[in-house]
């Protein structure tokens, strides 16, 4: 099943032209959400690529620039998109291979679908550092013997720095001591540091609380959990640590584990073309990609969180359809919410995920800065 999984997400790679791809000299990263509905069939539902975050000084206040770009949150966020418009169908009387009416105003995921979720490469912070050893000569002290060969280890080193409130800082001594396993992490930028959290905390936070995020909890009965977690076949892998990472440090692989559902997880051997591994590229590529299974407006091409074209003075600003912004639209549209009511408001509004996220932050120890400035903008 994986490998067919990972063909899909070629296939609809390539079908997307050249526009925000790699040049010859770039490397990027690829991940995707796909729906297995409940007879078996599987389709691509979102997918994006990207590596890039926004540093703190570019981030705005209203919602239009969408600060990580990283294949795994812009296609979460595209995957979004997707409910929203699933969520639409429904409401006007079609049909969806995902969600049903519970009700007058709630929504249900049909019984038997699942969604699964791939990534070229491991996520960035805690699931990428996995041990790496290898054989050095080492020479005996005893009768001149010839030299022989001593293991010694390591990890493979990620950029992503713990958050500040973080007491697991990384100790950076030698080898396997380097990193702190276990800290939550902000992702790392050239000169402006981000304010945006790994790859790695950001997924252990969709696999406890759901892929729905808040917003999606007023409109949708229960969590919607993911069924299995592909990595594909370029750069190290490590599935202890991946499991770790992703839900032990939450502790869904303990006391938590009857409550929700664990996501199998596994290695494709299939290289995503334009991975750094694939390519020996050394320069990541700026721009992403996103693409999602709507009937509007299915791919962006951008840059630095905005449309690609789009400049900061631009007469009409146009900002992507993933940014808060848009989603909060989407979201309006589909619950009714009035344009008085402010983005951060309405998110808190949803109980039983903020209670969820809640318990969620407590069992991972520390989590980010607080960041409400950025959600208290309204629907002009």
């Amino acid at each position: 099943m994986s490998d067919e999984i990972v063909n899909k997400v070629f296939e609809l790679y390539e079908s997307l032209g050249k526009n925000g791809k790699p040049a010859a000299n770039e490397w990027t990263c690829l991940a995707a959400f796909i729906l297995e509905d409940a007879s078996g069939g599987c389709g691509v539902v979102s997918m994006a690529t990207g590596t890039k975050c926004v540093g703190g000084n570019a981030m705005v206040i209203d919602g239009t620039v969408v600060f990580d770009s990283h294949a795994e949150v812009l296609a979460r966020r595209n995957f979004l998109r997707y409910l929203y418009g699933q969520l639409e169908v429904v409401k006007n009387g079609g049909g969806s291979a995902i969600v049903e009416l519970e009700d007058d105003k709630k929504f249900r995921i049909i019984d038997g679908a699942k969604i699964h979720f791939y990534t070229s490469q491991l996520p960035c912070g805690d699931a990428s550092i996995v041990p790496t050893n290898f054989e050095s000569d080492q020479e005996s002290i005893e009768n001149d013997e010839l030299p022989a060969k001593k293991a010694k280890f390591d990890v493979h080193r990620t950029g992503a720095k713990p958050v500040k409130s973080d007491p697991r800082q990384d100790p950076k001594g030698g080898g396997a001591e380097y990193h702190a396993r276990g800290a939550v992490r902000i992702k790392p930028g050239r000169g402006d540091p981000t304010k945006s959290l790994s790859c790695s905390d950001k997924i252990a936070k969709w696999i406890y609380c759901g892929l729905q995020g808040a917003l999606l909890s007023l409109l949708i009965t229960e969590p919607i959990e993911l069924s299995s977690i592909i990595i594909g076949g370029a750069g190290p892998f490590d599935r202890q640590v991946l499991e770790s990472a992703l839900v032990g440090r939450s502790g869904l692989n303990g006391s938590e584990s009857s409550k929700r559902r664990i996501p199998t997880m596994a290695r494709s051997p299939i290289v995503f073309k334009h991975s750094a591994e694939a390519t020996g590229a050394k320069r990541p590529c700026a721009a992403s990609i996103g693409w999602a299974d709507v009937e509007e407006k299915k791919l962006e091409v951008s840059v630095e969180g905005r449309c690609l074209g789009a400049t900061k003075k631009s007469k009409k600003p146009r900002f992507l359809t993933t940014s808060k912004r848009s989603l909060f639209c989407l979201f309006s549209s589909v619950y009714g919410a009035s344009k008085e009511s402010a983005y951060g408001t309405l998110k808190k509004s949803s109980a039983a995920y903020e209670a969820r996220k809640k318990e969620f932050v407590q069992k991972m120890g520390s989590w980010s800065d607080d960041k409400t400035e950025f959600d208290n903008f309204k629907i002009d």
